[in-house]
């Protein structure tokens, strides 16, 4: 036992016993450190990698569509009926959060009124208006429970009206009816200020969204040209302006229309 005891201390004194120990130790702590190494780690997203996960706030996108408009002389609708026209153009469209966004449009746009009668009852004028409208519209998101976005739709509207065209029919007694155009751009104002209010859908489509609404344009400005109306000499006495008076003349118009966006 005595023999023994010895042996043990004799070996914990020698330096091949620490000399081993240490070896040992290194060893059991390395070991962990190379498992750790060999463990996969996950790579931090890349900024690129990031900002494809979010949605886009900005869309570019084309729209078209029809419009029916018609003339309110002295606040009064039936004075005439409503003549078909076109829209066609562009627009931008932020997304400030996911239910409120805002709009710039800028378009083409045919939009008047028909079957003006002058004083005679004989003669009827259907005014055709080709300019530039420019909208900046709000969009809001309705809380609807629904596969599509329904959203509402209103901001102020500008129309820039390059070109007036009348058509003018004439049925004198006995005969057919006679149609004649002229060139009315001198006889209104060229911008008419106005507002817009609608209801429309989005269509999520993948590659693009695809966007459907229908819009009402009330217009505020009297763009009827009183100055100049009395020199509409060519035929002031059937000329409706010259007919009603200086009545205030403002348009409005409802227009449907599809479009089609792609985020940027």
């Amino acid at each position: 036992m005595k023999k023994g005891l010895k042996k043990f201390s004799n070996a914990l004194t020698s330096g091949q016993f620490w000399a081993a120990l240490a070896l040992v130790c290194v060893l059991g702590f390395v070991n962990p450190l190379q498992a750790q190494d060999s463990e996969p780690v996950e790579e931090e997203p890349t900024e690129e990698e990031s900002n494809e996960k979010k949605p886009s706030k900005l869309t570019f996108g084309v729209r078209t569509g029809m419009t029916f408009g018609e003339f309110q002389f002295g606040g009064e609708f039936n004075r005439t009926n409503l003549k078909s026209g076109i829209t066609s153009g562009l627009f931008l469209t932020y997304n400030l959060t996911d239910w409120v966004g805002i709009s710039l449009e800028a378009a083409y746009n045919l939009q008047g009124a028909r079957n003006l009668y002058a004083g005679d009852n004989q003669t009827r004028h259907s005014f055709g208006f080709h300019g530039i409208q420019t909208n900046l519209l709000g969009y809001f998101k309705l809380p609807i429970l629904s596969v599509y976005e329904p959203r509402l739709i209103i901001g102020p509207s500008l129309n820039a009206n390059v070109l007036g065209v009348d058509g003018m029919t004439e049925r004198p007694t006995g005969r057919t009816d006679i149609k004649t155009y002229y060139d009315a751009s001198e006889f209104f104002e060229t911008m008419d200020m106005g507002m817009i209010i609608g209801l429309g859908l989005d269509f999520d489509l993948k590659f693009a969204r695809l966007f459907v609404d229908g819009r009402y344009r009330q217009g505020f400005s009297d763009f009827g040209n009183s100055v100049s109306n009395g020199a509409f000499h060519r035929y002031a006495e059937t000329h409706p302006v010259t007919t009603l008076g200086n009545t205030s003349v403002k348009s409005s118009a409802w227009s449907f229309n599809v479009g089609l966006g792609f985020a940027l």
